[in-house]
């Protein structure tokens, strides 16, 4: 689609390896691989109690103490074996999901834009001028973040420029 063409995210899949498994032979055949698999670590029973809160002041129904911890026992099962996956692809970045948002954000954005700088200075040595779509699996992010990395070649003031925002 036109608004993925400079790059994506997945927020929230794959959720199994089969899942992973099926998305990288996917990009494989597309020739769009993952730049980065970013997963956010928080205490559990500080998770819980969030949650807990959170549904007392939405009035969410599905944010009740039993109703997490089921929640959290399929993702131990299902999900998390994607962390030693995606770790074994070296595409993992690991990130301290606690904090106010702004600051678990920002932590996000920084991975994201280690991992583009360093992509960029491989591809510009190794290709020169180029123009590349970076891609970007989330697990774990409530927003998504949308951003798009372009390499501007040496003739351009700026060697790489990286644009995103929150989308809510």
């Amino acid at each position: 689609k036109p608004d993925c063409k400079n790059g994506y995210i997945l927020d929230g899949f794959p959720r199994t390896l089969p899942q992973a498994n099926g998305l990288n032979d996917i990009l494989e055949d597309i020739k769009k691989p993952l730049d980065i698999a970013i997963s956010l670590y928080a205490n559990k029973d500080e998770l819980i109690n969030r949650l807990v809160k959170r549904g007392k002041e939405s009035g969410r129904s599905d944010d009740k103490r039993s109703v997490i911890e089921e929640r959290q026992k399929v993702y131990w099962d299902k999900t998390a074996p994607l962390i030693d996956f995606y770790k074994n692809l070296g595409l993992l970045r690991e990130i301290d999901g606690l904090g106010k948002i702004g600051d678990v954000t920002e932590r996000i954005l920084s991975a994201i834009g280690e991992t583009i700088k360093k992509k960029l200075a491989l591809e510009e040595t190794e290709l020169g001028k180029t123009k590349k779509v970076f891609s970007i699996f989330v697990e774990g992010v409530q927003n998504v973040i949308r951003y798009s990395a372009e390499s501007l070649g040496s003739e351009d003031q700026e060697e790489s420029e990286v644009r995103y925002g929150l989308v809510t």
